[in-house]
């Protein structure tokens, strides 16, 4: 704790503070196919907030990932929250959907073995689409660490508890909002694709009338 002058007698340094967590991402089960009718996606998942992602398992909607990795929340009732993309090399990356794992009733030393989420495509519609498996680490007390940070942040807990929550909820709907940039993107590739193919159309309807021009001279 930092003592400073002001109307807040306490500050907690953030840098001071660690929540630790493991977790092990397993795999995915019938997850939304973003490649339409050119074959299934390549999914991976990744820690939002964080420079951690599974590696990517080709033409699959049911990936097995098996990835562990140790993080440090930022706060203690961070919701973890995971995406999964389709990886793509030409159109980009695209959004498959997200799930989010609460923090609050962490226990620490415990372990949360094959704990199976919701995969949600959009937040407007709230549309589930497949699952992803995890398995959880706690480094430490979820509510109680929840409590004790929110009085000393916020002034009551909960105040700092609603707090969080509108936090997350805009997390939420950033996510869905790049979703949305996301379709956007894909339309405007579809319709080049769509212009390209036109042209392509063009191009051996004009090679077909030069061959058979070529054809008429040489039979002359």
């Amino acid at each position: 704790l930092l003592r400073i002058k002001g109307t807040r007698k306490y500050h907690m340094a953030a840098q001071d503070v660690k929540y630790p967590v493991g977790i092990t991402i397993h795999s995915g089960e019938k997850l939304a196919n973003k490649e339409g009718l050119m074959g299934k996606s390549d999914p991976y998942c990744q820690i939002h907030g964080y420079k951690v992602k599974t590696n990517v398992v080709d033409n699959s909607l049911n990936p097995t990932w098996e990835k562990s990795f140790d993080i440090n929340l930022q706060a203690p009732n961070d919701g973890i929250v995971f995406r999964i993309y389709d990886k793509n090399a030409i159109q980009g990356d695209k959004l498959m959907g997200f799930a989010i794992l609460p923090t609050l009733h962490f226990e620490k030393d415990s372990v949360i073995e094959n704990f199976k989420l919701a995969v949600q495509s959009t937040l407007a519609t709230k549309v589930t689409e497949g699952s992803i498996t995890v398995s959880v680490r706690p480094g430490f007390n979820g509510l109680a660490a929840a409590h004790h940070s929110s009085a000393m942040e916020h002034g009551s807990v909960k105040d700092g508890l609603q707090a969080e929550v509108d936090r997350l909820a805009g997390e939420v709907d950033k996510m869905g909002a790049e979703n949305d940039k996301f379709a956007a993107n894909n339309k405007q590739l579809e319709a080049q694709v769509g212009k390209m193919t036109e042209e392509n159309g063009k191009f051996e309807a004009n090679n077909k009338k030069l061959e058979a021009e070529v054809g008429k001279m040489t039979e002359e």
